[in-house]
């Protein structure tokens, strides 16, 4: 569905970047394969980079090695918690091996930020569950754009698509 959206003459008019959230490092949550999603952006002029969210932390590295290989374009990361959405319950769970700092922020977000800048990421930031905390720990730890969807200032929420960009102010 993507690649035939992206690849369309109907796709995006404006820039824009495409942004999927993953099972795994290599696929989508529908099974499609992340590296011929990057391709089908990559042919569409008007994308104008290409990114994971709401996606486990533990799998950002991964995929953005997978895409890197299959795009030129700019890499976004802005990953979940890592805790898991359960629809029977409504309710988020804690994940086998979940990190709070990477809801609150401090510990080993910085090396993962790192990482993921490391592995070509360059707009770092924060999906479902990821609270102002940990955004606010991100911006004081890199110099590049940070993104942070609504839904993270909001402890019972879903992210619904609401969107901010945070640009770290350059020191004098």
């Amino acid at each position: 569905m993507l690649r035939s959206l992206v690849g369309s003459e109907m796709c995006i008019r404006d820039r824009a970047w495409v942004s999927v959230a993953c099972k795994d490092e290599a696929h989508l949550n529908d099974g499609s394969d992340v590296g011929e999603v990057a391709e089908a952006c990559d042919r569409c002029e008007h994308v104008f980079a290409v990114g994971v969210n709401c996606t486990a932390p533990e799998f950002v590295s991964g995929w953005l090695g997978v895409v890197r290989e299959r795009t030129n374009k700019p890499l976004l990361a802005y990953p979940n918690s890592g805790e898991k959405w359960d629809g029977e319950c409504h309710g988020w769970k804690h994940a086998e091996g979940h990190r709070a700092e990477l809801r609150e922020g401090g510990g080993e977000l910085g090396d993962l930020m790192r990482e993921w800048y490391s592995g070509g990421a360059r707009l770092i930031g924060g999906c479902c569950r990821v609270t102002p905390q940990a955004i606010s720990f991100m911006a004081g730890h890199m110099d590049c754009l940070l993104y942070t969807s609504d839904a993270a200032d909001e402890e019972d929420s879903v992210d619904l698509g609401g969107r901010r960009i945070i640009k770290k102010k350059k020191k004098k």
